[in-house]
């Protein structure tokens, strides 16, 4: 339970009531009365009066005005990393720095690095110890400034998981509790070599299920029979990030310590603020390091005490050798205050509009999304959703291209469930049959695309070549299809059965419909049959993408254009296609059965939808592909 402690920053408790004062108890956004509500049952926030619930609450609602334009910068790219609301969301500057960044390293402080013996061509390109078994679950500190507590019992965990083979929660209550007079100071901060040096001199620490962890200094009661690991000496890293990179790869996790003031509402990415200063106040645990796929930056796999709701699951990515308005957003009426954010949106996406009524229009479809996102992630972070939103490319549409007529019948030649013996998870991708995401523009050629991934699949299981065939020939010479305003993909397939299609290379993307320029001699590859997968059967769905290969399916896709990340779940996603998709393949996380789409959105360009929970987004309603059976 997060409830304000008494006693604890009496000048805190001062500022509050200040601020109730300056603000003339502060007018609130009834639109975040719920959320509020639900914020506080998530995290079990209890205040002692209502005057503390009221500066809270405007303290919490500051907090997601800045987390909300951070995020749309982010989305612009003008961050490396997204913020999120979390149950320090309602705490003042003060409260943060006395309860989760107490420490202050003595200014006579000094100390020796070790030498390593180890080089930078003995160590690999990324690091996580966790694959390795040396690292413990994420723990919370609660409103006790006992990081450097966690910090030291993470890197002895190490440690002696690597020395034994065996991993076991260690006590840092024992190091609260016990080592004062090493120059520790409980809840009110520390130092990790005080702390080693009190396990080195007491022969042990207790294991945590032994002495667990109270949140509060008590008093002492190490018990040498529960002892659960020792350490005979301590060394220190020397202050450069090669040499932290050296010991973090041949030592094992790493107590150390960062300024923390700028990363109370950090939510996922790869950290990086040039606001995040020198001095260190908060200590943690170094458990590896990386490169980030999507933006090429190096960092720190840094283990946090702040809980799994903190960060990426207790997690946060440091940048390495580098050292929505709720309240005011109006239907109606534009919000001056997002006038830079347009702009640079407008630029990011290189979006432009035929004159100033069009874009007055286009403004209000994205301000209202821009509320509809940020009102989800925040529901999203207290467990309402099991997917994220961002603003994109799509900010400000509201389209569907894949038209789908109720009367439509299906042929016979129809794949079926049967009984058939194929592998619960399946990722095309990792056996060379799925090419580059692509970008449709604002043409709606989805069905194309979606045809075209199905026979790039289809060719590669043919021939072994990948090969990027040309959505712009469907575009262009489909005549049963209506080009950029949309089409079918089984009569994209009757097309392809009659002609072939040529490669992307030499009928290339231009996002407009223009005249057929088809080459016969061009053609790379072929169809000779189409055919449906049963309508509805998820099951036959699955069977069908195991033993064929990529499917072309349609999905309804209006809740989807925003989504970021996570897998999608939405049981009002149930109206018929409009939106022409490739499904690559399927999987479960956790106990969410998923699918993977191709959709140039959201995951790298991926977005994985919840699979057997009804249909989700009737992806199972058309689903089709080559068969020359």
């Amino acid at each position: 339970m997060y409830s304000t402690r008494k006693g604890v920053l009496v000048g805190g408790r001062l500022l509050l009531l200040a601020l109730l004062c300056a603000t003339v108890w502060a007018e609130f956004d009834s639109r975040l009365d719920q959320h509020w509500d639900l914020w506080k049952k998530t995290y079990q926030k209890t205040y002692q009066d209502e005057a503390e619930e009221m500066a809270r609450r405007a303290l919490w609602e500051k907090k997601l005005m800045q987390v909300n334009i951070h995020n749309l910068e982010e989305s612009l790219g003008l961050h490396t990393y997204t913020q999120g609301i979390n149950h320090l969301s309602d705490l003042t500057k003060e409260e943060l720095q006395q309860m989760y960044a107490p420490l202050k390293l003595p200014k006579d402080f000094q100390m020796k690095p070790t030498p390593l013996n180890v080089t930078v061509k003995d160590v690999p390109d990324t690091v996580d110890w966790r694959k390795a078994g040396l690292v413990t679950e994420v723990k919370d500190q609660g409103s006790c400034g006992s990081c450097w507590s966690f910090s030291t019992v993470g890197a002895l965990e190490g440690l002696w998981a690597k020395t034994t083979g065996e991993l076991v929660d260690l006590s840092p209550q024992n190091l609260v509790d016990c080592s004062g007079k090493y120059g520790t100071l409980g809840c009110n901060g520390g130092w990790m070599h005080n702390a080693l040096q009190y396990v080195i001199e007491n022969q042990g620490i207790d294991s945590e299920t032994y002495y667990s962890y109270k949140g509060q200094q008590g008093t002492c009661r190490y018990d040498p029979q529960y002892k659960a690991a020792n350490c005979s000496s301590y060394h220190f890293v020397d202050k450069d990030e090669n040499s932290l990179k050296l010991a973090a790869a041949d030592i094992g996790p790493i107590a150390i310590t960062i300024d923390a003031l700028t990363i109370f509402s950090y939510k996922s990415g790869v950290y990086y603020n040039v606001n995040c200063g020198k001095l260190t106040n908060h200590a943690v645990l170094l458990v590896g390091y990386g490169t980030d796929d999507e933006t090429g930056l190096d960092y720190w796999l840094i283990k946090n005490s702040w809980g799994k709701g903190w960060g990426e699951k207790g997690y946060i990515r440091v940048a390495r050798l580098l050292v929505v308005l709720l309240s005011t957003l109006a239907l109606a009426q534009l919000d001056t205050g997002l006038d830079r954010h347009w702009d640079l949106w407008k630029e990011k996406y290189q979006i432009m509009y035929t004159n100033e009524v069009e874009e007055v229009d286009r403004r209000q479809v994205w301000e209202k999304n821009l509320m509809l996102i940020n009102t989800h992630n925040l529901e999203a972070s207290m467990g309402l959703h099991t997917y994220t939103k961002a603003m994109n490319h799509m900010g400000d549409l509201m389209y569907a291209n894949l038209r789908i007529h109720k009367d439509f019948k299906r042929p016979n030649s129809t794949f079926k469930a049967k009984s058939a013996d194929v592998p619960d998870s399946l990722d095309w991708r990792q056996h060379g049959y799925v090419t580059n995401v692509k970008k449709q523009g604002k043409c709606g050629s989805c069905w194309a695309f979606s045809v075209v991934g199905a026979m790039e699949g289809h060719l590669f299981n043919e021939t072994g070549n990948l090969v990027s065939l040309s959505p712009q020939q469907l575009v262009d010479c489909s005549t049963e299809n209506m080009g950029c305003n949309g089409g079918w993909m089984h009569k994209a397939f009757k097309y392809v059965i009659d002609k072939g299609l040529e490669s992307e290379a030499d009928y290339p993307y231009t996002a407009q419909g223009g005249s057929c320029a088809f080459e016969s001699d061009k053609v790379v590859a072929h169809c000779s049959g189409f055919s449906f997968v049963e309508e509805g059967s998820e099951e036959a769905l699955k069977q069908a993408v195991a033993t064929i290969g990529p499917i072309a399916v349609g999905i309804h896709a209006d809740t989807l254009l925003d989504y970021s990340s996570g897998i999608f779940n939405d049981p009002s996603c149930q109206a018929r296609p409009d939106h022409g998709v490739l499904v690559v393949g399927y999987g479960t996380e956790g106990t969410q059965d998923y699918w993977l789409l191709g959709r140039r959105m959201g995951e790298n360009g991926y977005i994985r939808i919840a699979r057997n929970a009804g249909d989700m987004c009737e992806i199972a309603t058309y689903a089709t592909y080559c068969n020359d059976s």
